[in-house]
């Protein structure tokens, strides 16, 4: 028999009570956060379902534990696991329509954010050294499709354009150093713009692995941040 699914609210306040119940409600917390995939879903499943049991027992055994505070724990829960599996900041990526001096490729690396100096993911890593990451790893990639090039030149935006935080010039050499001295993890789904002539932009999505920076090696990754200086801002290429 077809039963309708429970809204938002309904979730909120509703004592979990089985594992169907469960499984809807993460499933009803991860569709707000769209960029998480199913694969994490039962990630949250497994690792919660029990624990889950746990918050509800006291109820079953008539004590005055409130629902409220049980799905509460659940779906912060939910969030941190789903916060902690994804690597991606917002930005966009695209072709900068024309080729820099000396076979380096004009990129352009755009964020929302104003501040990029504020914690990436709760810990040392910067926005700003996230980005520079993305950088790193997107030429890397692309320095292997395309051999003939030198490397890529990167026009770095923040405030969605509004601030100019230089450009930095990424040869293929240092970029395949950088994979070489950090290792590449998992690929991240990366979205590139080109413009198209006489037509809208069009974008290619490309699985790019990404920098292991963890452990002793994020406060490496910092100091080579630190130490990896953009050309003069006021001038169009370096």
């Amino acid at each position: 028999m077809y039963k309708p699914p429970l809204s938002q609210a309904q979730l909120n306040r509703t004592p979990i009570t089985s594992e169907r119940t469960v499984l809807s409600k993460i499933y009803a917390i991860a569709k707000k956060a769209g960029h998480h995939n199913l694969a994490k879903l039962m990630t949250c499943a497994v690792i919660l379902l029990p624990a889950n049991l746990a918050f509800s027992a006291p109820t079953y055994l008539g004590s005055s534990a409130s629902a409220e505070t049980d799905s509460a724990k659940f779906t912060q829960k939910v969030n941190i696991i789903l916060a902690q599996e994804s690597t991606q900041v917002p930005l966009s990526i695209r072709y900068g329509g024309t080729e820099a001096r000396g076979g380096f490729v004009l990129m352009q690396l755009t964020v929302p954010n104003r501040d990029t100096t504020q914690p990436a993911y709760g810990g040392k890593l910067r926005l700003y050294d996230i980005h520079l990451a993305k950088m790193f790893e997107t030429s890397q990639f692309l320095c292997q499709q395309s051999r003939g090039v030198s490397g890529y030149e990167w026009v770095y935006s923040a405030g969605n354009g509004s601030i100019r935080m230089g450009n930095f010039r990424i040869s293929c050499s240092l970029a395949s150093e950088t994979a070489s001295t950090y290792g590449l993890g998992k690929p991240e789904r990366t979205s590139i713009a080109r413009d198209t002539e006489g037509g809208p932009p069009e974008s290619d999505v490309y699985s790019i692995p990404i920098l292991d920076i963890t452990g002793s090696k994020v406060q490496q990754w910092i100091n080579f941040v630190q130490n990896f200086k953009p050309c003069n801002i006021n001038t169009r290429f370096c």
